[in-house]
């Protein structure tokens, strides 16, 4: 009974100092504002559904009250243990939650171990379609720092005036693949744009890989696509709509389908390398 005794006892007086602290920390609605205090986890619900950086207390184990918003400044200080990305934003989701792309693909995959691919941003104030940023990367969650002061300003003003005019044919010298996979899923997701958005997606694809598109035929669950590689040589070649390859239109050894279309590019490429060389 005595240990019982000590044990509740440490609980009560655990609970006591929990209540009696404050900590900075994100909200999202729908989801725990969580946060490690005197060593432990606490997951504390978020029914009152808050959603920013804010000053909280304990009011339980289980539940907080919201005292004010954060300083900035401290919001920037907790940000820096954290691994900076840089994204370009694509469009809102929800609230302030963002989809965004990696600008550096290989950035991105040594930090996530993940292949490049959108991911959601969230706590974004201010924020514009094909916008480039930095956020911090938690391990898990990505979480808005700014604009990216590093990233050429000029030329995103001018992706962004191409998506305004809803343009198809990227005319700008330095554009990047992740760009156009940006203003790609953009448009996508734009019902006002009017442009043929599988286009696009088959341009950006094939030019990620190093090739080029030159037109397709919509065959209802399959496309069949026309492109090149850069030596401007032909070649014709069946898709699934998810991208990947049902006949490579070479032949692969029965290997078609494992491919999708940057490793097809990649593939076909060292494969007229290698017959570049054969009698020599």
């Amino acid at each position: 009974m005595t240990n019982f005794n000590q044990l509740l006892q440490s609980l009560i007086s655990q609970e006591q100092q929990l209540t009696s602290q404050i900590f900075l920390a994100p909200a999202l609605p729908g989801q725990p504002i969580t946060v490690r205090l005197n060593n432990l986890l606490y997951r504390f619900d978020n029914s009152q559904g808050y959603e920013g950086w804010g000053i909280f207390q304990p009011t339980s184990t289980k539940s907080v009250k919201k005292l004010e918003a954060a300083d900035p400044i401290k919001v920037a200080q907790y940000l820096q243990l954290f691994t900076t990305m840089r994204l370009i934003l694509v469009y809102p989701l929800r609230g302030q939650t963002w989809l965004a792309y990696p600008q550096y693909p290989e950035v991105f995959t040594r930090h996530t171990q993940r292949q490049p691919q959108p991911v959601e941003v969230h706590l974004v104030t201010g924020g514009e379609k094909l916008l480039p940023i930095t956020a911090r990367y938690d391990g898990k969650l990505f979480w808005y720092e700014g604009r990216d002061s590093r990233s050429d300003i000029v030329l995103y003003s001018r992706l962004q005036d191409l998506f305004r005019r809803q343009e198809t044919e990227f005319r700008l010298p330095q554009i990047t693949p992740p760009m156009i996979t940006a203003y790609t899923l953009a448009a996508q997701q734009d019902e006002t744009f009017h442009q043929d958005r599988t286009e696009m997606l088959l341009r950006n694809a094939f030019l990620q890989g190093g090739g080029h598109f030159i037109s397709y035929v919509d065959e209802g669950p399959f496309w069949r696509v026309k492109w090149s590689t850069s030596d401007g040589t032909e070649h014709n070649s069946t898709l699934n709509k998810d991208l990947s390859v049902i006949t490579a239109g070479i032949c692969l050894a029965g290997t078609d389908r494992t491919f999708d279309v940057q490793s097809l590019v990649n593939v076909v490429e060292r494969r007229h390398e290698s017959s570049s060389y054969v009698g020599y």
